[in-house]
C-alpha cells in the first residue's frame, strides 16, 4: 500500500491525456515510470453510470499490481495508486464496459512523489 500521508506531497504533472473510448473498447497511454517514485492517476468521464476501467501493464504486457480508489460524488472518477518495482515504460489501459450506452470522453492526469 502506498502511503498518501507520508513525507512529501504528490506533485501534479502538467501533462495530461484525453480522448474518446467506445463501449467494449480500450485505449492505451504509454508513460515512463521510475522505481523510486509513487504515482497517483485519475481518470474521469462525464457519465456517472459509465463503467470504466483503469489498469497498468509493464513493458512485457504483464498487469502491474495497483491500488484502486473510486469516488461516489459528481462525475465519474477512478484513481489508481502504483509504486513500480522497476523503471521503464508502462501502459495505462483505459477501458469502457460494453454495457455502456454511448462512447465516453475521458481525461487522465497524474501526480508523483
Amino acid at each position: 500500500m502506498i502511503d498518501l500521508e507520508g513525507p512529501g506531497a504528490f506533485t501534479l504533472r502538467e501533462s495530461w491525456w484525453h480522448g474518446q473510448v467506445q463501449p467494449g473498447k480500450a485505449k492505451l497511454v504509454q508513460q515512463q515510470l521510475f522505481k523510486q517514485n509513487s504515482y497517483l492517476f485519475w481518470l474521469a468521464v462525464p457519465d456517472p453510470e459509465a463503467q470504466v476501467y483503469l489498469d497498468l501493464y509493464d513493458e512485457s504486457g504483464q498487469i502491474v499490481e495497483t491500488e484502486k480508489i473510486t469516488y461516489s460524488e459528481g462525475k465519474y472518477v477512478l484513481s489508481m495508486l502504483v509504486q513500480p518495482q522497476a523503471t521503464g515504460f508502462y501502459y495505462i489501459r483505459i477501458g469502457l464496459d460494453k454495457s455502456a450506452k454511448s462512447q465516453q470522453d475521458w481525461a487522465l492526469i497524474y501526480a508523483y512523489k
